[in-house]
């Protein structure tokens, strides 16, 4: 309700002071960390429009180091708007770097639309940092990422093609002792089949 009183204080009668005051309750009553966050977020956009831009990235930066599981309904972690709104602004980036640095061991396993937006931020860190090191090292993230957004396309183009792969039913090929069956799969290829463990269904391998 504070949440939805500040956006119509925002948006609707353009009162930034009052929205900002509704995130700040909004902020502070939340029973849900994801709550609070969201608030922080928004109080950090209504004190930018306000040219109070000094809180507003105090704000984004007490944002970064959320875990990533802590996202909007779009499963878009909410550090990743914070970052986003930082490196735009030019500040902060070392932070957001080291932030980055650390989700792309775990990019495989984020969605194709995260692993995008933390690719574009990696470039643009790239363009933007002061000194070649850590141009150098967002350079190299970037290239990190992409290889990572490669392996979960392709993974996400298995999921779709696997049922017309022709792999056939590893109970069957295990009841007629057969050696499972590999073929090669995608433009970077993997070796895919199916294989069964006693007592258990078939899994991807």
């Amino acid at each position: 309700e504070r949440i939805r009183r500040g956006e119509h204080a925002e948006f609707v009668q353009k009162r930034l002071a009052e929205a900002a005051a509704s995130y700040r309750e909004a902020m502070t009553s939340a029973r849900h960390p994801i709550q609070s966050a969201y608030a922080r977020l928004l109080l950090a956009r209504v004190l930018e429009k306000s040219g109070d831009e000094s809180q507003a990235r105090n704000h984004y930066r007490a944002l970064l180091p959320l875990p990533s599981n802590l996202a909007d309904e779009q499963g878009m972690p909410v550090w990743l708007y914070a970052a986003s709104r930082l490196v735009k602004a030019r500040s902060g980036r070392e932070e957001v770097l080291k932030r980055l640095r650390g989700e792309a061991e775990a990019l495989v396993w984020r969605s194709p639309v995260v692993a995008h937006l933390v690719r574009d931020l990696a470039e643009a860190l790239a363009q933007s940092l002061p000194g070649v090191g850590p141009q150098a090292e967002a350079q190299a993230l970037a290239r990190t990422v992409i290889a990572a957004l490669g392996q979960i396309e392709q993974a996400l183009a298995l999921q779709r093609d696997f049922a017309s792969l022709g792999l056939g039913d590893a109970r069957t090929e295990a009841a007629q002792n057969k050696e499972p069956l590999w073929i090669p799969y995608g433009e970077d290829p993997w070796l895919v089949s199916v294989a069964r463990q006693p007592g258990t269904l078939p899994t991807l391998v």
